[in-house]
């Protein structure tokens, strides 16, 4: 059968655009290879919230990329979490040692946890003097059409220490975003 414009299939049957599962992950908040900025966690305590979409399932890493490694990160004051609903179902041990490096990140959540079809909150946390900065896309159209509420690439709740916050917080929507994948 012969390619037709706009039916996502070569010839061969096989798809046209890559998906999380070719890379052998559950969901990305983009593809990959949009991602062609970055994205500084600039203000430390505070959560930065990517939205992503995925069916039920059970999710036991964050994936993400550190292009610039944070600086004079506080031990146990930096992590990465997973909410649902309001509610903060799993986060990772500190990160404090991981993101003064730089390259993909597969951060494993302290233990699996289950998710219902949705959107899934990924966040991130730091207290040091630097955040880490993150590959993101680069567009202020991130959020575009979507109220503040509904953002999908957000900052949330301030004032984190040791532990990530039971909720979310009040988003405020960012206008670029940071790329995060989960498996």
């Amino acid at each position: 059968m012969p390619y037709v414009a706009g039916d996502n299939e070569l010839m061969d049957g096989v798809p046209d655009v890559w998906f999380p599962v070719d890379h052998n992950l559950i969901t990305w908040s983009a593809d990959p290879t949009l991602v062609t900025g970055t994205y500084t966690l600039a203000t430390a305590g505070t959560l930065y919230i990517v939205a992503v979409k995925t069916n039920a399932t059970t999710i036991s890493n964050v994936v993400y990329n550190v292009t610039t490694a944070g600086g004079t990160l506080t031990a146990s004051q930096c992590f990465v979490g997973i909410y649902q609903n309001g509610a903060l179902l799993g986060s990772s041990a500190s990160q404090h040692t991981a993101w003064g490096s730089t390259g993909v990140k597969t951060t494993a959540l302290a233990s699996p946890v289950a998710v219902q079809q949705g959107i899934v909150y990924v966040a991130f946390f730091f207290n040091g003097t630097t955040g880490p900065t993150l590959a993101a896309g680069s567009t202020a159209l991130s959020n575009v059409g979507l109220t503040t509420a509904q953002s999908r690439y957000a900052t949330g709740a301030t004032g984190a220490t040791t532990a990530l916050p039971a909720a979310p917080g009040t988003l405020t929507a960012l206008a670029q975003s940071p790329w995060v994948a989960l498996s």
